[in-house]
């Protein structure tokens, strides 16, 4: 009996547990050959990218190897050019030998995760910096260390003040946290140099609701955090959302663009699932859409990733094995 193939598609949390539980069927006996595309051999722990940011912590302490966490599962880090659903096959571009390859399946798990969407504002995919990898975390920091030293020596006091301004877009759990770890951050740094006076340094989060985390937390603990971040000196522009960015500045629904306030865009929020689009897939309003044999965690319960995964690990092993885990 051919075992059942299943690729999983992305090494993000949703990836590679999925491909750990299914490992547990393979340590059982089950029939199941399990593979695993990702560009990096590393798994990220994105809830620590904004200490990576403060250096609160190191770089290594937020990646842990695949190979060493998924010893049954065949790793293929490649870029993924596109899926065949009427083959069955997801296509891997070539790597350092020109051939390209071809990864037949039975059952394809897509957790390729999101991108920062950028569209509908002009402006920010070529000056807002987008807070999602770790590339993106050590990028942001090294800016802000570059910027620290440009502005010790500008003796132009109110382009120092713009250079000292950050901006970071959205309120949820990735902007609000690379909010406050860029104002610890700043803040603790700028003691360093005694030409920059500490008023000068602006931390601005600019957000569409009328509290940060209102769609994250209950609304008692998103009004204790909205306090805490003012507390900590961050302007906290609510009820307003980006429009546009340029080099200096950044504008605001209900406001002209400031070049005195606004600098340095992070760009933290606006996620959507357009790896899809990107290698193929069938979607009907950005969700995936196409038959048994594809399965994804957000489109198993919307709103609730952590539920969603539980879910798509149930489907996905009733459809292998007929049950919700036990080899028949």
């Amino acid at each position: 009996m051919r075992p059942a193939r299943v690729v999983v598609l992305g090494g993000g949390s949703d990836g590679v547990y999925t491909a750990l539980r299914l490992e547990r069927l393979v340590a059982k006996g089950a029939p199941v050959d399990v593979s695993l595309v990702n560009r990096e051999n590393y798994l990220v722990f994105q809830p620590m990218l904004a200490e990576v940011v403060a250096r609160d912590v190191r770089l290594l302490d937020t990646v842990s190897p695949v190979r060493q966490l998924l010893r049954r599962t065949r790793l293929f880090v490649r870029e993924i050019e596109g899926v065949d659903l009427d083959r069955r096959v997801v296509m891997l571009a070539a790597g350092l030998s020109p051939r390209k390859q071809e990864l037949a399946f039975d059952h394809l798990v897509v957790a390729l995760g999101s991108v920062t969407d950028f569209r509908g504002v002009p402006g920010l995919p070529e000056h807002a910096l987008p807070f999602k990898t770790l590339a993106d975390a050590v990028r942001i920091r090294n800016h802000v260390i570059h910027v620290l030293e440009q502005s010790s020596v500008e003796l132009d006091p109110d382009l120092r003040r713009t250079m000292l301004t950050f901006v970071v877009a959205g309120g949820g759990f990735s902007g609000t946290e690379v909010a406050a770890a860029l104002n610890d951050f700043v803040r603790r740094a700028v003691r360093d140099y005694r030409s920059i006076p500490q008023d000068d340094v602006r931390i601005i989060l600019v957000h569409g609701g009328t509290s940060v985390l209102e769609r994250e937390l209950a609304s008692r603990l998103a009004t204790y955090a909205t306090t805490a971040l003012a507390e900590q000196g961050i302007e906290l522009r609510l009820g307003e959302r980006l429009v546009a960015a340029s080099p200096r500045s950044a504008g605001a629904v209900g406001r002209a663009a400031d070049p005195d306030s606004h600098a340095h865009l992070k760009r933290a929020v606006l996620a959507e699932p357009r790896p899809l689009e990107q290698l193929g897939l069938p979607t009907a309003r950005v969700r995936l859409q196409c038959e048994a044999t594809c399965w994804a965690p957000e489109d198993m319960s919307p709103g609730a990733p952590e539920h969603g995964q539980v879910e798509l690990h149930r489907a996905l092993l009733r459809a292998i094995c007929g049950s919700d885990g036990s080899v028949t």
